[in-house]
């Protein structure tokens, strides 16, 4: 079974299978799932040497490095739930910028 370089969708956001796999290996599982915003990267993962077999993500420009995210149970869940996290510092940012102009 090879799935690699495989992709879904998640309200317009489109993630891509970014697992680095044995050489060689017959069996193909994504664990890796990476979405670029501009300049952002989101990474979902279920193969995190801490977690496993649950899901984190990284969005290291917003400050995210490993994010547990206990209520996810498919790539499809942790996706939607970085992607609602993400949204909600931006939008946090965003308003503190505009309280704060002079």
């Amino acid at each position: 079974m090879d799935t690699a370089g495989a992709t879904f969708t998640i309200n317009g956001f489109r993630f891509t299978d970014s697992t680095t796999y044995s050489q060689g290996a017959t069996i193909k599982i994504p664990t890796v799932w990476k979405c670029a915003v501009g300049s952002n990267i989101i990474t979902v993962t279920n193969g995190h040497r801490d977690y496993r077999p649950e899901w984190v993500f990284h969005c290291h420009n917003l400050g995210f490095t490993a994010k547990h995210l206990p209520d996810a149970v498919t790539k499809e869940d942790a996706a939607e739930t970085a992607l609602r996290i993400c949204t909600d510092k931006v939008t946090k940012m965003y308003k503190d910028f505009k309280q704060n102009k002079q």
